[in-house]
């Protein structure tokens, strides 16, 4: 998703490690899991998309994410039931 957004913001992106994230229970958590790489002119710009992207956590993609009123995980409005605990979603006025 990171690299989606990035992309979308003119950076060419790309993702390592993507494949070692399956292998995970073998290596270290830093070994398996993915990184985004930019090219070294656009890194600061990326980072501050970035920081944007994870500080934005109400809205992904221009999608509402609803949150659950268990866990208070954020899920994309598609699903009706947490992911993270099974919990379902509650049902609000304006929906």
């Amino acid at each position: 998703m990171v690299k989606g957004y990035l992309e979308t913001a003119g950076i060419i992106a790309l993702v390592q490690g993507d494949i070692l994230s399956g292998m995970g229970g073998g290596l270290p958590i830093q070994e398996a899991s993915p990184t985004v790489w930019v090219s070294d002119p656009d890194y600061e710009r990326a980072v501050g998309l970035v920081e944007e992207f994870f500080r934005n956590d109400e809205r992904t993609l221009g999608q509402t994410l609803w949150r659950c009123p268990t866990c208070g995980e954020y899920l994309e409005p598609q699903f009706t039931d947490c992911w993270n605990c099974g919990a379902s979603r509650v049902q609000t006025d304006d929906e």
